[in-house]
């Protein structure tokens, strides 16, 4: 609906100060021209548009202006105590639970329909103690010093300006600027140790929203192969849940350096082919498939039966 649409614009130009209109039509999914119709409602409204001209132009609200606050309906409020209770659930944050309990105290939200339990963000060693660390290190504009392990098992201090933590791939990391790299770096907050609120302050200055946005755009730089399995059916939900893989239909000759008859033998109806796009060289996929033992076979890629075959050489030599 437009009086939806309208309310949703002015929010918007109030949070994000300036917006051209052609960002407003990508947003809300309408033409430049509705988007400019929608500003000619809003001035006629009363509230005060302004529109710039140039590179740095767009639509922006006059700091005059304020609205009133309460704009949210019990539907919306149902979303916002939601992500709060997975925030909190995630972080075992004091201060959301103390806010989650003010938006539950002005709301009246029926029984909810979504839970996000996240508690098994908070798994590990010490990370709520580690969320608090940084977020008084950003908020005091101080750098972080910290041991870190990276995944050859190598350990180092490491001295950063933090930018902000995030929850991704099912982990915490810390998002800064490391000096060292001149760049924005990912850091696992489970491989940190003794890491503490340096007296020093930072030298520069980190909008969150711009660096996630610029990392966000850079190009997955891990190395990737493609992985062909031959699973029991038993396992087939196993393989899809925990490498991402799909059910495919191929042909013995698609594989010249393996046996035809003993291709297919390995894909009788108790079987099934599936492939994975994985990085080379992360271990929790491959630590997951070889749990996965006689169930799974590997087919492609050379490289990575030949792995599989030396490690499994080195643990029976080690366990005989």
């Amino acid at each position: 609906m437009k009086i939806d649409r309208l309310l949703a614009l002015t929010i918007y130009l109030l949070n994000h100060k300036k917006a051209s209109s052609s960002v407003l039509a990508r947003r809300f999914e309408v033409s430049v021209r509705t988007i400019q119709r929608d500003i000619e409602t809003l001035c006629l409204a009363g509230i005060p548009v302004t529109a710039g001209v140039g590179a740095a132009g767009g639509y922006e609200i006059l700091d005059t202006f304020s609205m009133e606050k309460q704009v949210a309906e019990q539907t919306d409020y149902a979303k916002i105590i939601t992500a709060l209770e997975a925030f909190t659930s995630a972080t075992g944050d004091r201060e959301s639970q103390t806010v989650l309990e003010k938006v539950r105290a002005v709301s009246d939200v029926p029984g909810k329909e979504i839970i996000l339990d996240l508690s098994v963000a908070q798994k590990g060693t010490n990370i709520s103690e580690k969320l608090s660390v940084i977020r008084n290190a950003v908020r005091a504009g101080r750098k972080l010093s910290f041991e870190y392990t990276n995944a050859q098992g190598v350990s180092k201090v490491h001295v950063v300006e933090p930018v902000y933590a995030v929850f991704q791939w099912y982990a915490w990391y810390l998002i800064a600027w490391y000096e060292d790299k001149m760049a924005y770096c990912m850091f696992k907050l489970i491989r940190m140790e003794k890491l503490l609120q340096c007296e020093e302050k930072c030298e520069h200055h980190h909008d969150a929203a711009n660096v996630r946005m610029s990392l966000s755009r850079q190009e997955d730089a891990r190395e990737y192969f493609d992985v062909v399995l031959v699973c029991e059916k038993n396992m087939q939900v196993a393989c899809r849940e925990y490498l991402n893989a799909a059910v495919v239909e191929l042909q013995a000759a698609e594989f010249p350096g393996q046996d035809a008859e003993k291709f297919l033998a390995k894909c009788d109806n108790r079987h099934v082919v599936m492939t994975a796009h994985l990085p080379k060289n992360e271990h929790w996929w491959y630590s997951l498939m070889l749990g996965f033992g006689e169930s799974v076979t590997v087919l492609e890629p050379p490289e990575l039966i030949a792995r599989i075959k030396s490690d499994g050489e080195k643990l029976v030599k080690k366990y005989s």
